[in-house]
């Protein structure tokens, strides 16, 4: 399958494959659109079947990933706006059924749609330098989706819960005291090298029975965030078609302008 925004490579190591995704998403801040969304989903799917396990990066020297893109929302429809923001909630529990375990390596902001990227991984690895990491919604004016808010409850230490579900973003330092990610990482090559040896450790593992805990674990997280995933659909059409998230919308084009 092609996928024309994710670069691929493969790494052989003590005899397991695994794939390095680079995303090139859109400038100048490597922001999101649905389609873009759809195929980075379909490239880590892809991927699982021919691969042991998957390190997803970016190509851009300062953002792993930052969110949906302002301008694009702005030129949509409402319709086509609902339909975006609806797939970004359902991404984060999409990314939590990736069959085969993967590493996001976060190599620059990953701030409201990136954040919901690297919190499907099953590690977290973040470079060193002036980067943040965080659900930014609110502080666009944009309610964080319960699914957000529950997957947030499920993932991350409980003193940082509401911290993370209002806003607070965290440097990569910060992030990594506060067991947000796994290690900070002082440029991309070592980015790449610390994810390879944390999936050197899971490969020591009995392959049956962590692929069967794996498969669990995910199992009940995703169960728990489908009970939610009603309640968001409500909201957002509370919201979408609203003079607020318009305005909302334009902060965010001014952030990635």
């Amino acid at each position: 399958m092609d996928f024309p925004h994710i670069q691929s490579e493969t790494i052989q190591r003590k005899q397991k494959k695994i794939a390095i995704l680079r995303m090139d998403l859109l400038p100048p801040n490597g922001t999101l659109n649905k389609d873009l969304l759809a195929e980075l989903l379909a490239a880590l799917r892809h991927a699982t079947i021919q691969h042991d396990a998957m390190i997803l990066t970016s190509d851009h020297e300062k953002f792993f990933c930052n969110g949906l893109d302002g301008n694009v929302l702005l030129s949509q429809t409402p319709h086509e706006r609902y339909q975006t923001i609806d797939a970004m909630i359902q991404a984060f529990i999409d990314f939590q059924t990736i069959e085969k375990p993967w590493i996001a390596a976060i190599n620059g902001y990953a701030m409201a749609g990136g954040a919901v990227i690297a919190s499907g991984a099953d590690y977290r690895y973040m470079k060193q330098g002036n980067y943040k990491f965080g659900f930014s919604e609110l502080l666009l004016g944009i309610p964080l989706p319960a699914v957000y808010i529950l997957g947030i409850q499920l993932l991350y230490q409980s003193p940082l819960q509401k911290n993370i579900i209002y806003a607070t973003a965290y440097k990569p330092e910060e992030a990594f005291r506060m067991g947000i990610v796994d290690g900070v990482c002082r440029d991309q090559d070592h980015l790449i090298s610390m994810s390879l040896k944390q999936l050197d450790a899971l490969f020591r593992l009995n392959s049956e029975a962590f692929s069967r805990t794996r498969k669990s674990f995910k199992k009940l997280l995703v169960n728990q965030l489908e009970q939610v995933r009603d309640l968001d659909r409500e909201e957002i059409q509370h919201y979408v078609f609203s003079n607020e998230f318009e305005q909302s919308l334009e902060k965010i084009r001014e952030k990635n302008s």
